[in-house]
C-alpha cells in the first residue's frame, strides 16, 4: 500500500510500497515499537492519514541532531522528532491503508530541523562560577551574588 517516508538525516520525503505489518513498520523507522504522533487529512468517519515514529527511547549518539516537525506555524504543529516517520493511511474501523495525502502536501507540512548542542567557549572556573550559582538559585538562594571555589588541591 502507499505510504510517505520522512527521513530527517537525508532531509527527504518518500512514496513507497508498504506492506501494512507492524513488522514491515518497525523495520521501516528503525524501531521495536512505534506511537502516532499526528495525523493528517480527513476524518474519523471515512478515514484519514497517521504520522508514525519510534516508540522505544532514542540512542542519542545516532539521533543527536536530525529532527522534523509537522506543521510548524499552526495551532497543530508537533515537538520535534527524532528519527523517520512513515505516513500510513487509516480507514473508518482503523485499520492501515493507502495515504491520500499526496507527497507535495506533506513536504510543504514537514520542516526538517537540526538541534544545535551548547558548547561553552568560557574559561573553566567561570563555567563553574556560574552553575554554581545557577545551582544556589535553583535550592531557592537568589540572594547569592558571588560564589568562590575552593583552592585546588596541589596536583589536582
Amino acid at each position: 500500500m502507499r505510504a510517505l517516508l520522512i527521513n530527517p538525516r537525508l532531509q527527504t520525503i518518500t512514496e513507497i510500497d508498504y506492506e501494512g505489518t507492524s513488522e514491515a513498520m518497525c523495520k521501516l523507522i528503525g524501531c521495536d515499537s512505534f506511537k502516532v504522533v499526528s495525523t493528517l487529512n480527513g476524518w474519523l468517519r471515512e478515514g484519514f492519514d497517521t504520522v508514525w515514529v519510534r516508540g522505544d527511547e532514542l540512542d542519542d549518539d545516532k539521533y543527536q541532531n536530525r529532527w522534523f516537525q509537522i506543521g510548524v506555524g499552526t495551532d497543530k504543529a508537533t515537538n520535534p522528532i527524532a528519527g523517520k516517520g512513515l505516513v500510513v493511511g487509516t480507514d473508518e474501523a482503523g485499520e492501515n491503508c493507502p495515504a491520500i495525502t499526496s507527497r507535495d502536501e506533506l513536504t510543504r507540512r514537514v520542516t526538517f530541523t537540526r538541534r544545535k548542542g551548547f558548547k561553552s567557549s568560557l574559561p573553566d572556573g567561570l563555567e563553574i562560577r556560574i552553575r554554581a550559582l545557577r545551582f544556589a538559585a535553583a535550592l531557592g538562594n537568589e540572594g547569592v551574588a558571588e560564589f568562590r571555589p575552593l583552592p585546588r588541591a596541589r596536583g589536582a
